[in-house]
């Protein structure tokens, strides 16, 4: 994944995803305090970080394992309080493709994540941990992106309907969940 400001502008949150000739650095994620120029981590080996949520207080992305796990290559979230990761997703690994990564609010412990369900790409709202897992739009939408006070976010949906634009940005406002 590509690197992620932390909110404080101070810090990075970056994956070593693949070993490189002669690099210190195991695969996984990292945090890079650019005032001190130090580097930490791997705080979770094989784990590739896409996203930060609740206000930096966990990384979401894609965790992969040594051994022949099922999970390996599912989602999970890696918790900066007590250094921990956890699974978040479990999908088959035929399945994988057909998912996109979660996208966690930048201020609550919700989730949004695009699936796709009979060959649409449909949105699913779910809490930190993979639960509550609801599907909340019917006619499509993908590649969603948070506000910054979490309240709503953007995402796409392709409308299809002839010529001119074809995928149409909505709001989606989580008081009134439309």
């Amino acid at each position: 994944g590509l690197p992620v400001w932390f909110k404080s502008g101070k810090k990075l949150l970056v994956s070593v995803s693949q070993e490189a000739y002669q690099q210190p650095f195991e695969r996984g994620i990292y945090t890079v305090n650019t005032t001190t120029k130090s580097v930490s981590g791997p705080l979770a080996v094989l784990m590739e970080a896409t996203y930060l949520g609740n206000n930096d207080r966990y990384a979401i992305g894609q965790k992969y394992t040594y051994d022949n796990n099922e999970l390996s290559g599912n989602f999970a979230r890696y918790d900066f309080s007590d250094s921990t990761w956890h699974w978040i997703t479990s999908f088959s690994k035929d399945s994988l493709r057909h998912v996109e990564p979660p996208t966690p609010s930048p201020t609550s412990e919700l989730i949004v994540q695009s699936r796709e369900i009979q060959n649409a790409e449909q949105l699913f709202l779910m809490n930190k941990n993979g639960k509550a897992l609801r599907q909340i739009t019917e006619l499509g939408g993908d590649n969603p992106r948070w506000g910054d006070k979490g309240s709503s976010f953007i995402f796409r949906r392709d409308v299809n309907r002839g010529p001119g634009a074809r995928y149409v940005p909505y709001r989606f406002d989580m008081e009134t969940m439309k």
